[in-house]
């Protein structure tokens, strides 16, 4: 874990503390069971937001901090406003995949993780609402056993991560918010309904094309196996699009679901959530990336097709597994 940037992103952490505190107990008090699918839904989505943008959101409907106005003109003027530079987004399907499992215990969703620090710690955010909620009964994390990049979250990343966000010295204000985000994921680990594993396959020198049945020697079947009783796999990041995606040069407006080959029909819900950092992108409308090229020259870049390295823009997609 980058120490210095997390630390620098106090005032997020603490906002979404602040937020996620507030929301749990107000659906504590109603119960899990009383809060309606809309309301719900628009939930779900402004977490997944904040877990795909990370420290660039602001935080926009979640702001209300009350059930009651998340379904608000306001909150919807948010979401639309949040979603704008969102190319193309699947969450509706992956939402309603979710929802068509009955049994809410067989519901468990993985995460293949990206950076340690403030991005962990919403896509943390993201799985205690999941539990709060009663939308899932499990959640796995899933970590690299050494770092493919700099920041890349490792199980141990974790346990600094608890030591941190309790350390009165690093962060300053805030520390009952804090604390109950700390003991709310502890006591879901302690339960057995927060895990975090890692595998040597997510470091390996192969794509994700490769969790399937005869990759045996980095453990790619092994998670074949494993993916095949998840309700959801959310993939992370940059880097993990890339190589689920094969890292090929597609043409942006190829269908998301050629682009990761052989996993459309292997039976693993995937949702990839990635803000746009590198050239490979697929699943845009058709046109979306010549209109996106011409509008990043008009605004003095020489090379237009470098918009998708911006990181000003995101994909989300999903997946079924079998098609």
């Amino acid at each position: 874990m980058l120490l210095e940037t997390f630390q620098s992103s106090s005032l997020g952490i603490y906002e979404l503390a602040i937020r996620y505190k507030q929301l749990n107990e107000e659906i504590d008090s109603k119960g899990a069971s009383n809060i309606d699918n809309d309301t719900l839904k628009l939930l779900f989505e402004e977490f997944v937001d904040i877990s795909l943008w990370g420290n660039a959101t602001d935080l926009s409907l979640l702001a209300n901090a009350s059930l009651e106005d998340i379904k608000s003109v306001q909150g919807k003027e948010a979401r639309l406003k949040s979603a704008k530079n969102i190319l193309c987004n699947d969450l509706p399907e992956a939402w309603n995949h979710l929802l068509s499992i009955d049994d809410i215990s067989k519901r468990r969703v993985d995460f293949v993780l990206d950076n340690a620090g403030f991005e962990f710690y919403t896509d943390l955010i993201l799985s205690l609402f999941l539990l709060d909620s009663n939308l899932v009964s499990e959640v796995v994390f899933h970590c690299k056993t050494r770092p493919w990049m700099v920041s890349d979250t490792m199980v141990k990343d974790y346990q600094l991560f608890i030591e941190y966000m309790t350390d009165k010295s690093f962060f300053k204000e805030h520390h009952e918010e804090l604390n109950f985000v700390v003991e709310k994921v502890e006591n879901y680990r302690k339960l057995g309904k927060f895990k975090l594993v890692d595998s040597e396959f997510w470091t390996c020198d192969l794509d994700y094309w490769n969790i399937n049945k005869n990759e045996t020697k980095y453990g790619g079947a092994e998670l074949y196996d494993y993916f095949q009783d998840s309700s959801l796999v959310i993939v992370k990041g940059d880097l993990n699009y890339r190589k689920l995606t094969g890292d090929r040069h597609w043409p942006r407006d190829t269908p998301f679901k050629v682009a990761i080959d052989g996993l459309s029909s292997s039976n693993i819900n995937i949702l990839a959530l990635r803000t746009c950092k590198a050239d490979v992108c697929a699943g845009l409308p058709k046109g979306k990336d010549e209109e996106l090229i011409e509008y990043w020259k008009s605004l003095g870049n020489e090379i237009g097709e470098l918009w998708c390295s911006s990181g000003k823009w995101a994909v989300i997609s999903f997946s079924n597994g079998k098609n």
